[in-house]
């Protein structure tokens, strides 16, 4: 009897363990694909990654540490959704902290590492949330590297995340810099961090079998003259003792902060590298042009990626190749805000800018600009715009609009030229939605003083709408009710444009009407208002 109660327990611990990994949610996106992608310039066809859409990874940061602020929060994650990215970069900077002697963490104590992977769980949910993947990068201190920090570190987050289908892991990062390893193959030092490398892959890819492994990640690309200077240190990788490598599931990652670009004007170095592995620039930067208070960044920071050609952004040149990219110094919100303007800018003045992938998941009632309360997501599938919130101690007044959001919808506020995409809807399919509204702006005491248009894939609905007019005063819900056909993709996307002053909406509640327990079927006229 004993026995068997003994053996019970320990099949319970076995059950709990299993459960307590991270568990794959509806949201989550497909794992990336190799591929072949013609190359722009007539050679070989390069081996770069792709998403569950065929898009290539393009990728802003967010920081995982102990200190300071720890963790981002969600509307960061929504916010860079917004421009478009479709990835994200988690640095795991206690990494840094333990290999530069300033502590950091310690991923064989309980306590540290339960908090540690708590807060990356928040980050991998918030990134999923937003049909964005996420590559999580052990961040190193060049040129140290502590193997047994990382080998923890990795024992508990490879297998957490190895069912989470739009997890990748970077496993390293500029481990070769000081080693006088040297992307020519021609070596002045040890190959002992190779070994090192080649082994933490191993480990890895035992405890995480489908996931895709991106390993190396020199800090540059330089061959020193030779063009197939990323292939031989691979190759000098590969000549590591170690196992099988998969490569339609590992890739290489690197940086573009130095490359022989003077020599290879038309990328032929990346290209080269491309055409015989897959790769992905985990770590692009602003060109030598783009000073350190434009950025505002430190004078001491002076770390700027390299330029090919006439590319002056390196984006352009990663853009060009259908490479993907990741960019530092749009850090944070503050650095979002401020300096991806000047990576979307170029993008538009040199015709590389890309479309964002498109809405993945099905929400349809939000609460713009605000948070997950009763029936209402959290704001998301926004593109533009900026939030406001209100005071919670000043009620909007409901009784005019039998129709009216919960209260609560009332204290925050998506304002701007901005629009909303609601996803995986039957193709064609008729919709409603019902749009909430108040005025909450001090500045605006009068009609006429706010006036836009609300446009349903294109075709407009709600015209010269303003708010103040319409429910009689400032503080006052009132609602409108639109309609129109989801496009062939099953996707509606509704957009808030600005005549006088900006357009804002406080909720939106999307819903498919049914007759006789089918969807109504389409016609062949425009969106309408009801």
């Amino acid at each position: 009897m004993v026995r068997k109660v003994s053996i019970l327990l320990l099949l319970v611990c076995l059950v709990a363990t299993a459960f307590a990994d991270s568990t794959p949610t509806k949201a989550d996106r497909g794992r990336v694909r190799v591929v072949a992608s013609p190359d722009p310039a007539g050679g070989p066809a390069l081996k770069v990654l792709r998403t569950d859409t065929d898009s290539p990874l393009r990728a802003g940061t967010a920081w995982i540490w102990s200190k300071q602020w720890q963790e981002e929060p969600f509307a960061y994650y929504a916010e860079m959704r917004s421009r478009g990215l479709n990835a994200v970069r988690i640095i795991l900077f206690d990494t840094w902290e333990h290999e530069a002697g300033y502590g950091g963490g310690d991923w064989n104590d309980a306590t540290y590492r339960t908090a540690a992977l708590a807060r990356i769980e928040r980050a991998v949910n918030f990134a999923s949330e937003n049909g964005m993947y996420v590559i999580l990068n052990s961040h190193n201190k060049i040129p140290q590297y502590d193997e047994a920090y990382n080998t923890a570190l990795w024992q508990h987050v490879a297998p957490h995340f190895a069912r989470r289908t739009h997890v990748l892991y970077e496993v390293s990062n500029e481990t070769l810099e000081g080693t006088q390893i040297n992307a020519s193959g021609v070596f002045g030092g040890s190959t002992a961090r190779l070994r090192q490398l080649r082994a933490q892959y191993d480990l890895v890819r035992g405890l995480a079998p489908d996931t895709q492994i991106m390993v190396l990640t020199p800090a540059g690309v330089s061959g020193w003259g030779y063009v197939d200077g990323m292939n031989r240190l691979v190759q000098a990788w590969l000549a590591q003792p170690g196992g099988t490598v998969d490569w339609t599931k590992t890739s290489l990652a690197y940086h573009l902060y130095h490359a022989d670009s003077g020599l290879f004007p038309n990328a032929e170095d990346l290209r080269r590298f491309h055409s015989e592995y897959p790769g992905w620039p985990s770590e692009n930067n602003f060109p030598a042009s783009v000073t350190s208070g434009q950025l505002g960044i430190p004078a001491s920071d002076t770390w700027r990626s390299v330029s090919y050609g006439t590319e002056l952004f390196v984006t352009q040149t990663c853009e060009r190749l259908g490479l993907g990219w990741s960019h530092w110094h749009i850090n944070r919100m503050n650095q979002l805000e401020q300096n991806f303007p000047l990576i979307w800018n170029d993008a538009l003045a040199k015709n590389y800018a890309w479309t964002p992938d498109p809405v993945l998941n099905a929400r349809r009632k939000i609460n713009a600009g605000g948070e997950s309360i009763a029936s209402f997501t959290r704001d998301l599938n926004f593109f533009g715009g900026k939030v406001a919130l209100h005071d919670p101690n000043v009620a909007v007044d409901r009784t005019g609009e039998p129709e009216a959001a919960p209260p609560e919808m009332y204290q925050s506020e998506r304002w701007g030229h901005f629009r909303y995409v609601f996803a995986r809807l039957e193709p064609n399919a008729r919709a409603i939605a019902l749009l909430h509204f108040s005025e909450r702006y001090a500045e605006i005491n009068a009609p006429g003083q706010r006036v836009f248009d609300v446009r349903w894939n294109g075709n407009l609905v709600l015209s010269d709408f303003d708010i103040f007019a319409a429910a009689g005063g400032r503080d006052r819900a009132v609602m409108r009710r639109v309609s129109g056909f989801a496009d062939a993709q099953g996707q509606v996307t509704l957009e808030f444009v600005p005549k006088v002053q900006f357009a804002k909406v406080d909720a939106i509640e999307l819903t498919l009407p049914r007759r006789r327990g089918l969807s109504i079927r389409p016609r062949p006229d425009k969106p309408s208002l009801l």
